[in-house]
């Protein structure tokens, strides 16, 4: 299974969700996504994270889009914006040209018209970033096989931070100790 996280991913995540704690709402997305990425594929955004040096700005998603649609299959882009503001066509291209393309956005409801066109929309907790690495990991291949674009939207619903929630995994799985101990 392309999602299963071993002690060495879930080490490489737990340190991640530490290295963005100056970014509180994408702290968890930001893990996730730089534990999952590979070295062919690219990672953006549309807005600045000083702690990531292999994160490319990018102004929006359509832009993003355009620069994938070039792509080999294999190579997914993923794009964190805080918001889908993309025009229905560049939406409707994207779906039917397959683009390998993950945006993982914040918002409450996905958009009715995602569906319609056929991309996938997951809703994930904000902070879980164990669930968000797996729900990219899934995403990333569904992309590389050539079947298209992906949504995730993030959602906030609980009080706690990335690190917070990564923690009492750790805590439940009993591996807190080992894993803190060798980040």
């Amino acid at each position: 299974m392309a999602s299963q996280l071993t002690p060495a991913r879930l080490r490489r995540l737990y340190r991640n969700v530490l290295r963005f704690t100056g970014n509180p709402k994408w702290q968890a997305a930001l893990a996730a996504a730089h534990t999952a990425v590979r070295s062919q594929d690219r990672l953006c955004s549309t807005f600045e994270v000083e702690e990531s040096a292999s994160l490319v700005r990018v102004p929006d998603v359509s832009f993003a889009a355009g620069q994938a649609s070039e792509w080999r299959m294999g190579r997914v882009a993923i794009l964190l914006s805080p918001k889908l503001d993309c025009p229905a066509q560049v939406l409707k291209h994207t779906a039917e040209a397959k683009i390998p393309l993950v945006t993982v956005t914040l918002g409450s409801e996905p958009q009715a018209s995602l569906d319609r066109l056929g991309i996938p929309t997951i809703v994930v907790e904000a902070v879980d970033a164990v669930a968000l690495y797996r729900v990219l990991q899934e995403s990333l291949l569904h992309a590389r096989l050539g079947a298209g674009p992906t949504v995730i939207v993030c959602q906030k619903t609980i009080r706690q931070t990335a690190t917070g929630h990564i923690e009492e995994y750790l805590r439940q799985k009993q591996l807190r100790r080992r894993i803190s101990s060798k980040a």
